[in-house]
């Protein structure tokens, strides 16, 4: 569903825009996803275990549509604390690349095969 907005939103999504993304630094969050997926997947219901699936992706959603819509944070060294505020500049960035829809589809991929992957280990039997 946030995939949909998020594309709603976009005035395109062109192929450079994921070739400029695929970068080493997009290992960073998509290291920490599946980091917290991982941990957070022993916690799955055995009955209903895609309850977990829909959270991450509420969880990721969320955060990419708040960025698609400029969210920013910067740290204020004299005031020793961060102010979160819209950017209508990065906002207008992200509606012209689409990198956001690009990144919540990463994201959401890697968090979905980690936790069926921890899924997949707890529910196999143990020899």
């Amino acid at each position: 569903m946030f995939a949909l907005i998020l594309v709603s939103r976009a005035d395109a999504i062109p192929l450079r825009t994921l070739w400029d993304i695929l970068t080493p630094y997009l290992l960073f969050p998509l290291g920490v996803i599946a980091w917290v997926c991982w941990y957070s997947g022993g916690q799955l219901n055995r009955e209903h275990p895609f309850r977990g699936f829909l959270i991450a992706a509420a969880i990721l959603g969320v955060l990419c549509l708040a960025w698609s819509a400029g969210m920013t944070s910067e740290y204020d060294d004299y005031e020793k604390g961060s102010s979160e505020y819209f950017d209508p500049e990065k906002a207008r960035r992200g509606r012209e690349t689409g990198v956001y829809v690009w990144r919540v589809a990463f994201y959401v991929t890697t968090a979905y095969l980690v936790l069926f992957l921890r899924l997949r280990q707890r529910t196999l039997p143990q020899r």
